[in-house]
């Protein structure tokens, strides 16, 4: 599965189709963080689950309370919406990271593990956020995601630090090589 998927991605790996990439997603996020999140700031001064690094269910359960009932139902918009944004970020970073890559001499096996954390990056924001949508869906029942969610996000900033020090060890390098070449 590895391989097929670094064979599709290398022949997609141009400049327009990681224009387009990056450029959708900056719209998305421009969306959530300008429109979405400064209509929660009227309820809660508080960033969002996923923009935190560490919280507990009482942090969640507290949140949530300081929402109120319509902010909840705007965050519950927001991480529908928050559900396209891998489907633009993870592809623009597999893109830009095959796209360096030719410039260097990185080997195709540790290329194929390279893909493997923006891979995991997209699962545990999808998990992140669907844990988010089915608290907010069921509060203020208490369940077990409260716990699971914090897990999902930590998670989730991991293998975004994983990805993006791969792209910068891959960028290094393609400069390194295209400098040792010229």
């Amino acid at each position: 599965m590895k391989k097929s998927l670094y064979r599709i991605l290398k022949t997609k790996a141009t400049l327009g189709n990681i224009f387009f990439f990056t450029t959708a997603q900056t719209l998305v996020q421009m969306f959530l963080v300008y429109v979405m999140s400064s209509k929660l700031k009227r309820y809660s001064q508080e960033n969002i689950l996923d923009l935190r690094f560490f919280y507990s269910g009482n942090d969640i359960i507290s949140y949530f309370n300081e929402l109120g009932e319509e902010g909840r139902m705007i965050y519950m918009i927001t991480e529908i919406v928050d559900l396209l944004y891998p489907l633009f970020y993870v592809p623009a970073m597999m893109l830009i990271i095959i796209y360096l890559a030719s410039y260097s001499r990185i080997s195709e096996s540790w290329l194929y593990r390279s893909l493997f954390a923006p891979l995991m990056l997209a699962c545990f924001d999808y998990l992140e956020n669907l844990a988010i949508i089915f608290m907010l869906y069921s509060y203020p029942e208490n369940n077990y995601f409260y716990t699971l969610t914090g897990f999902f996000s930590n998670m989730k900033y991991l293998m975004l630090g994983t990805s993006l020090a791969i792209l910068t060890v891959i960028a290094i390098m393609s400069v390194k090589n295209e400098l040792l070449h010229d």
